[in-house]
């Protein structure tokens, strides 16, 4: 009786129609938690074929056959061990993720038959990387397996070390130590390159890094210049393709090194076939010269904009002047004032003007009356600007060449004469043919109370004359300024005034002392 119930529980686990899951909710919880998110950050999948068991790591295995069921969580031990819930011992240490889960499978089938195989690794393990030669004692970076030198050496620039220049560790002379073999790594090819050697830490590896010491630099027609630390035997042709290699408008074959010959001496060498680079190794200190190729693909621009047809940028010609680039664009449109136009030249404005910046440190009281004109006078102009408001002047402009970067502007034609001061209706007035001061006077309702029989004109070239007949004629644009009574300071000018007589009766008298002696 009771081997015909052992026969028959047998054929009821062993058979396919029968629902495990219904006999192992258990094992479903379990099988949940082996799916929990790891601490660890990854930027992608393992690799089982090169990833190398250690210490620490954290397996889940999941195994179903006639007799038994494990779902069970499995750490390596300090020695490399693992143990096989209803097995033995068995020794992963170095083994790859293939060749652990080969071999586990392997322990179970020769004693279970029928078995349901499934393992992950779960989490990973961390260890201690020793860096050594940046400070007396050593120092140490917790790691994993997933980190690379470049890992950890990343690490160790961000990170806030008491008496380590992070900007002052050397990038490209890092020696790996593992197992008594030194590894010479180029963090500088790590980062320029896909292919440079940039192994994956292992317990019981050491690194030596140590401040930067000797550097070399590179100038000119080169994608990445600047200074880079040097290392041995590495030829000219090497560094370039290194760090990034030429710009687009390199002369490869015009290249100038110089060096130390001695702790004082300098030699230069050349090199006019780039291929020669292959054969010249570098030194500590050398100053590499790339050349450009001389006016390679280079033009220059102009720009018009304003009441012109086609505004926008163009290239400079030869020999191309103001008129050449009008007819180019198009020529004015029917709002243009064709009598005017400004020109700006950006590349003026970054020319210092010492004239203006001694004038400026003097206090203006000690100003003489050219210095405080000159101020005046650098002030109205845009520095890089001119602008032409008569006809005759911008005949001529537009005869003149045009310099790189010009900017010309065509303004709209806008006919007004404008009149301000003593005078009852101030403001702008239609500019006509023949107007004269007196008939805008008139215009405006005449002067008024308070205005004085002083008239001036600002004319467009911001010229301020006065005005003794008022039956001049204007010009478009011009401003006319009535003197008003309020505007005389009489205090002030009797000041002025006696100040010039005493300056003068001060020089007086120097002169008869000067006589007397």
């Amino acid at each position: 009786m009771i081997t015909l119930i052992f026969v028959i529980i047998n054929f009821i686990f062993a058979s396919d129609y029968f629902d495990k899951s219904i006999m192992n909710y258990p094992i479903q919880s379990k099988s949940l938690v082996a799916n929990q998110k790891s601490d660890m950050l990854l930027s992608d999948t393992v690799d089982p074929n090169t990833y190398y068991v250690g210490p620490g790591d954290k397996f889940f295995l999941s195994l179903i056959s006639n007799n038994i069921t494990i779902n069970e969580y499995l750490v390596v031990s300090p020695l490399g061990d693992l143990i096989l819930p209803n097995l033995s011992l068995v020794n992963v240490d170095k083994l790859n993720l293939i060749e652990t889960f080969k071999l586990i499978e392997d322990k179970y089938s020769k004693k279970f038959i029928n078995i349901e195989f499934s393992m992950t690794l779960a989490d990973i393990r961390k260890f201690k990387v020793e860096i050594l030669g940046l400070l007396n004692s050593p120092l140490f970076i917790t790691s994993n397996p997933l980190h690379t030198v470049s890992d950890v050496y990343n690490i160790l620039k961000t990170k806030n070390i008491s008496n380590i220049n992070n900007k002052n560790i050397s990038e490209r002379n890092i020696i790996l130590d593992r197992n008594n073999e030194k590894i010479l790594i180029d963090m500088l090819g790590v980062k320029k390159t896909d292919y440079s050697f940039n192994p994956f830490l292992m317990e019981g590896d050491k690194l030596y890094i140590e401040p930067k010491r000797e550097e070399i630099y590179i100038e000119g027609a080169i994608n990445y210049k600047g200074s880079y630390e040097y290392t041995e035997n590495e030829s000219l042709y090497d560094f370039i393709t290194l760090i990034g290699g030429f710009s687009i408008n390199a002369d490869t074959n015009n290249i100038k090194i110089s060096r130390f010959s001695s702790d004082d001496e300098q030699i230069e060498i050349f090199i006019n076939q780039y291929n020669d680079s292959k054969e010249i190794f570098l030194h500590p200190y050398d100053h590499i010269n790339v050349q450009f190729i001389k006016n390679y693909k280079k033009r220059s621009f102009v720009t018009i904009e304003g009441e012109i047809n086609t505004p926008g940028i163009y290239v400079l010609e030869n020999d191309m002047t103001f008129e050449n680039l009008l007819i180019e664009s198009g020529g004015y449109t029917d709002f243009a004032d064709s009598n005017k136009i400004l020109i700006n030249n950006n590349n003026f404005i970054e020319i210092r003007d010492p004239e203006f910046e001694r004038i400026e440190l003097i206090p203006p009281q000690n100003r003489s009356i050219s210095e405080i004109s000159y101020l005046k006078s650098r002030k109205i102009v845009k520095k890089g600007s001119m602008i032409s408001k008569n006809t005759d002047i911008t005949k001529k402009i537009l005869k003149h060449k045009l310099n790189p970067n010009d900017i010309i502007k065509i303004p709209k034609l806008v006919r007004y004469v404008e009149i301000i001061g003593g005078i009852n209706n101030p403001g702008l007035y239609p500019y006509s043919n023949n107007l004269t001061i007196n008939d805008l006077i008139d215009l405006a309702g005449g002067k008024s109370k308070g205005a004085t029989r002083k008239v001036y004109i600002i004319n467009s070239l911001n010229q301020k004359n006065r005005v003794r007949k008022l039956t001049s004629s204007l010009r478009n644009g011009d401003v006319v300024f009535i003197e008003t009574k309020q505007d005389m300071n009489l205090w002030n000018k009797l000041q002025e005034s006696m100040g010039l007589m005493g300056q003068v009766a001060t020089l007086i008298a120097v002169i008869q002392s000067a006589q007397n002696n």
